[in-house]
């Protein structure tokens, strides 16, 4: 089963609007955060993955040519990247343009012909000691269309959450921590989910996952572990220090680089 990762995005929140490398490819520790995401997987056996470029693509595959020499296989416009020899062979890594601006819904579809019967996905700026093999399982027991990860992670709302009465307006809470189970990626889908056929324009939660939801297609399966997203520097500063401290729970086993 093949894993898709999302890796297209600027992440103008996290450097600026003036970004020089796609968000995964920040370092953490000397490695960009897509290998460290490809570290969670390789962990639990899946070692072939298809990466949605977008903007600066160049830079990933940059990274990727680096990789020649520990045994993985490398496509890129649907040629072999030529590699250096290795006794081990860690798996694929299929290099897809999927467009600068496209969403992930087009960026999945666009990448589409390399995917069998089953695939997974996620984003490549979330790292978690999610049980990629528990989450499989789970998913095949149930045997619907597709599985969302999902986390609590309890977040302060800077101006508080507010429900109320409809019509006299009577206020009937007022929340200042949300906690409610958030997507965090780590998809797994049957190929038909994409029958769907997002747009370029099209984010996968709407054009993908919503319509799933809606027929009753959609399995939740939750992770009570560590689970952080790269959306700000305070995030990425988090995940550094954890690294460096020796305190890093994504981390299963090193990915390919040694």
């Amino acid at each position: 089963m093949r894993v898709v990762l999302w890796a297209g995005g600027k992440g103008s929140r996290l450097h600026g609007h003036d970004a020089p490398i796609p968000k995964p490819m920040t370092l953490i520790h000397k490695k960009p955060m897509l290998e460290h995401v490809m570290g969670i997987y390789q962990h639990f056996g899946y070692n072939d993955f298809v990466i949605c470029m977008g903007f600066r693509k160049e830079k990933i595959v940059e990274w990727a040519k680096k990789l020649n020499g520990y045994g993985l296989t490398i496509e890129l416009d649907g040629k072999k990247v030529p590699t250096k020899r290795s006794s081990t062979k860690l798996g694929s890594l299929i290099l897809v343009d999927t467009g600068e601006l496209t969403e992930t819904g087009g960026r999945t579809m666009r990448a589409a012909q390399h995917l069998g019967k089953e695939f997974m996905a996620t984003y490549g700026d979330g790292l978690g000691d999610v049980n990629i093999g528990k989450l499989a399982d789970y998913h095949h027991s149930h045997g619907h269309m597709g599985t969302v990860t999902t986390h609590i992670k309890r977040t302060k709302n800077r101006f508080g959450r507010v429900e109320s009465e409809f019509p006299n307006g009577k206020a009937t809470s007022f929340e200042q921590f949300d906690e409610r189970p958030a997507n965090i990626g780590f998809f797994v889908l049957k190929r038909e989910a994409l029958d769907m056929k997002p747009d370029d324009g099209t984010s996968f939660e709407e054009g993908v996952a919503l319509p799933l939801q809606q027929a009753g297609q959609l399995y939740t399966f939750r992770h009570n572990g560590y689970w952080q997203g790269m959306d700000t520097p305070e995030d990425l500063e988090d995940v550094r220090s954890r690294h460096m401290a020796g305190v890093a729970p994504w981390k299963f086993a090193e990915a390919y680089t040694p």
